[in-house]
């Protein structure tokens, strides 16, 4: 499954580059949860180590996921950043990117959009995360 997946993802990569829009499209990859986990069945199929437990605790197994974002030319490459964020911010974050100014009244998210460009921004920071 991995292996189909990076193909797959590479074939996205590179029909993005042949018809110039590479440099023009932000590519976000992520999960909604953490791994799978059923030690009552037997051997656990993945691991979250160092995080405690998987999908469906409400521990930060279950629901604390990596996310990369591509950008060429706009993101630097080969950054990690402890910084965390939810994926309700997602909608925020492409409508700033994308110059849309008016959000609906009621949307919980907020634009990361400075984390993108700053990896060590802490403005995300600033409120509690729940499951």
């Amino acid at each position: 499954m991995v292996e189909s997946l990076d193909d797959g993802v590479g074939r996205i990569m590179e029909t993005l580059n042949e018809q110039g829009l590479l440099e023009n499209t932000l590519v976000v990859f992520t999960s909604d949860n953490g791994g799978v986990g059923l030690d009552e069945l037997g051997p656990i199929p993945t691991s979250c180590a160092p995080l405690r437990k998987w999908k469906g605790h409400i521990y930060e197994g279950g629901t604390r996921v990596p996310a990369i974002a591509s950008w060429p030319g706009k993101i630097k490459t080969d950054v990690v950043s402890d910084q965390y964020y939810s994926s309700i911010d997602y909608l925020p974050t492409f409508c700033e990117l994308s110059g849309i100014s008016k959000l609906p009244e009621k949307v919980d998210g907020k634009s990361v959009v400075p984390l993108l460009f700053h990896p060590d921004n802490q403005s995300t920071q600033d409120r509690p995360l729940f499951c």
